[in-house]
């Protein structure tokens, strides 16, 4: 029997919790209303609203785990499996988001317990047969309760996705470099990683003529920040990747590596990220496929450690003291102040909010930010909101 893809609630009632949505202000009546609420000192009850707001974050959401499991009947076989699959996606998600340096940290926890962290799974593709099941399936956490456990054991960790980072490949081989000549091996494996992968989102240039203006080959590897970070913005991208990889073959043995490295512009992280990969056949196949299956291995390995850096960064923040301020953001339209708070509400910096003060032009916001003021300002760009201290205090402006 052939499923296709489908959803399912989790049987066990404190497996069945799911985020609720709140409408925001849209009318002048309803902006009205807050004001109302905070003249009467209510500001407690709309930091209570706000909190409802829908928090759902796809970093705790683990895609393609596998479930397979034999047993004396197909639906026995089913729940061992999907009890399996939980506990692997969990695995799967303290990795995610926890640095490896405290991976030996992380607990086993018993099948209830990771049940009971289970919001929702997704059954992407599945078969049932009268003694087996298999299964593909994306399993989603509940933040509150994977932030219970790990703070419970004092093991650091980030949720914060990145903004869109593009990714500029820069290949070398005889001493002649690539950007936008294709195909090549270094580029077609970076598109094939192309996307949300963990907690850093990637995307890559068409490759336009218009685009091959802005920058070469050189001029990526020489950090011409201002072409890389105009290509950058032509795809709403917050930072650049500068990844180049050069092709050797070792003249002693014919060994075939790849030096790879990657240079971080804007909101990426700065690096420089170096590697060198080495094939494990020599040049069987020849030098083309030796290059395929390096460029292969390459971008996978740099994709992991530029994860790990982006952790880095973020829970050094996430885990500094705090301070409160008084941030104002200007009005110009009845949607502004919506827009704000649930931008709030993403960013890991703050710890919590609440509205101080509301006008037609302009609203106050009271912010406890995890590090400080100074540490949170860079956090606040990757959200696309800037953070500015000037002459008669903090102001709140869109766009990093």
């Amino acid at each position: 029997m052939q499923r296709g893809a489908r959803a399912i609630q989790p049987k066990r009632p404190q497996m069945a919790r799911w985020s609720r949505k709140i409408a925001w202000a849209k009318t002048t009546a309803a902006l009205l209303g807050w004001v109302a609420l905070l003249s009467a000192g209510g500001v407690a009850s709309a930091q209570s609203l706000l909190a409802q707001a829908d928090s759902a974050n796809p970093a705790y959401t683990v895609r393609d785990i596998r479930a397979t499991k034999t047993a004396a009947s197909g639906l026995k076989a089913q729940e061992e499996a999907m009890r399996g699959a939980r506990t692997q996606a969990l695995t799967h998600l303290f990795q995610r988001l926890v640095p490896v340096t405290h991976h030996s940290l992380l607990p086993v926890l018993p099948p209830e317990q990771v049940d009971a962290l289970v919001s929702s799974v997704d059954i992407q593709q599945e078969q049932v047969t009268a003694t087996a099941y298999t299964g593909q399936l994306a399993i989603s956490f509940l933040p509150s309760g994977i932030a219970q456990v790990l703070k419970a054991r004092n093991i650091p960790y980030t949720d914060q996705i990145s903004p869109p980072l593009i990714i500029v490949p820069v290949y070398e081989r005889a001493g002649a470099r690539q950007l936008w000549e294709t195909p090549n091996a270094w580029d077609s494996a970076w598109r094939a990683r192309v996307g949300a992968q963990g907690l850093v989102t990637t995307t890559m240039a068409r490759g336009d003529p218009s685009e091959q203006l802005v920058i070469s080959a050189d001029q990526a590897v020489g950090g011409d920040s201002a072409r890389i970070q105009a290509l950058a913005q032509n795809y709403d991208a917050r930072g650049a990747i500068v990844a180049l990889a050069k092709f050797r073959i070792d003249p002693r043995n014919g060994q075939p590596s790849l030096e790879a490295s990657l240079t971080g512009y804007g909101l990426a992280p700065a690096g420089p990220l170096n590697r060198t990969f080495v094939g494990s056949s020599g040049l069987t196949g020849g030098a083309d496929k030796a290059t395929d299956d390096l460029a292969v291995a390459a971008a996978a390995g740099l994709s992991e450690m530029l994860a790990e850096a982006w952790k880095q960064q973020n829970v050094a923040t996430a885990t500094a003291g705090t301070g409160e301020i008084l941030a104002t953001v200007a009005l110009s339209y009845l949607g502004d102040y919506g827009n704000i708070s649930r931008q709030l509400q993403t960013i890991p910096a703050v710890q919590s909010f609440a509205p101080a003060r509301i006008t037609a032009q302009e609203a106050t916001f009271r912010l406890n930010l995890r590090g400080g003021p100074t540490q949170a300002q860079q956090v606040f760009q990757q959200y696309g909101l800037s953070l500015i201290q000037g002459p008669t205090g903090w102001t709140l402006k869109p766009g990093g």
